[in-house]
């Protein structure tokens, strides 16, 4: 398993601790047994629970675009050194994030995140970059690949159309030839 990988399974488990975190925070406000139900006009969490629950909401969002770059990079086999460092930073950046976060430290909350998706930026561009070349590449192979033996539905059409046209001229000669007033049931 790569190194991007691997930090893709410990960012899940992160996500995973922090949940934890959040349901003890939210258990401590509002109790369990409205937080069993349907959880319809629960108050908001304050404090440390809203920060906890916060911090999650925040490693959703970013684990989702985390997840996307590196199983693109995983995929189109253009892992390397960047992306490696790039997964890490992002990893440990994130495990600094969620106690500075949680514990209410404003400004080293704020330069932790800075962190986090500036130094992992060299993995985004390049995966980007390994995309793009990805799909002009098979792109091209589209293009330059022989035609199937087997009808697509523009090829249906198409071929439906050639044969159209080629009724439609039969059937004017026919109807020149057979004289004016005749009645054409090419019904083929």
């Amino acid at each position: 398993m790569s190194i991007e990988m691997k930090m893709l399974v410990w960012c899940v488990l992160l996500t995973i601790a922090q949940v934890v975190v959040a349901a003890i925070g939210a258990m401590g406000q509002v109790g369990l047994s409205p937080l069993a139900g349907n959880r319809e006009g629960l108050p908001e969490l304050v404090g440390w629970a809203g920060r906890a629950q916060r911090a999650h909401r925040n490693m959703l969002e970013n684990l989702v675009l985390f997840a996307v770059l590196v199983l693109v990079a995983q995929i189109a086999g253009k892992t390397n050194a960047t992306t490696a460092l790039g997964a890490q930073i992002f990893f440990w950046a994130r495990v600094a994030y969620v106690p500075v976060y949680v514990a209410g430290i404003p400004w080293v909350r704020t330069g932790v995140f800075a962190v986090s998706p500036s130094l992992s930026r060299p993995l985004s561009a390049i995966i980007l970059i390994v995309l793009a070349a990805f799909i002009l590449e098979a792109s091209a192979r589209l293009r330059s690949a022989p035609q199937r033996k087997y009808p697509t539905l523009l090829n249906f059409v198409r071929s439906a159309d050639r044969r159209l046209a080629g009724r439609d001229a039969s059937a004017a000669a026919r109807s020149t030839d057979a004289g004016a007033g005749q009645l054409d049931l090419d019904l083929d």
